[in-house]
């Protein structure tokens, strides 16, 4: 029983920290894609499309297994890397979420009350569109958190998840 609640100690962990990763960097990514369009766009969108065109979990088993020898593999028994792999996969639907918010929100009549008082883009980005996008995100963020949740215990099941003696739940079922 105390190795099933330290399981689910680590699976709470693995669910929160990459989605704030993944949050961190999608947002990134799609508020900067949305906001200022033309080329930067283009650029962004098509790197989030050749990460999306990737099954996820395929993505993260290919990732998890090139690096697990490695010393960042080895990092708090692998938790540094099935946190990174699972950002790695998991950003591009929050970008492209983001992307898709700003698009609707920059030709508001709020953002250009702030372009003609003279806000910056940063400014705008921050206080202004990113506020008002946030509900999907955050639903979003309901979602993120389960699938990341799945995917370290699917990966300790396969062998390849967080180094043992440290307990997880695809462990477990695999004993």
């Amino acid at each position: 029983v105390s190795r099933l609640i330290f399981a689910s100690r680590i699976s709470m962990v693995v669910g929160f920290v990459p989605t704030a990763i993944v949050f961190g960097l999608g947002v990134t990514v799609g508020v900067t894609a949305g906001f200022f369009g033309g080329w930067l766009d283009q650029l962004l969108m098509r790197f989030t499309d050749i990460v999306y065109a990737f099954p996820d979990f395929l993505f993260l088993l290919i990732i998890v297994a090139s690096f697990r020898a490695s010393p960042f593999g080895k990092l708090l028994d692998g938790l540094m890397l099935i946190f990174v792999a699972i950002a790695i996969v998991g950003w591009v639907g929050v970008a492209r979420l983001t992307r898709g918010q700003v698009l609707a929100l920059k030709e508001r009549e709020f953002v250009e009350a702030a372009r003609s008082v003279g806000a910056t883009p940063r400014r705008i980005m921050a206080k202004h569109l990113l506020p008002n996008a946030l509900a999907p995100l955050i639903v979003t963020a309901a979602f993120v958190v389960p699938n990341a949740m799945l995917g370290e215990a699917t990966l300790s099941f396969l062998g390849v998840g967080i180094i043992p003696p440290t307990p997880s739940w695809g462990q477990m079922i695999n004993e």
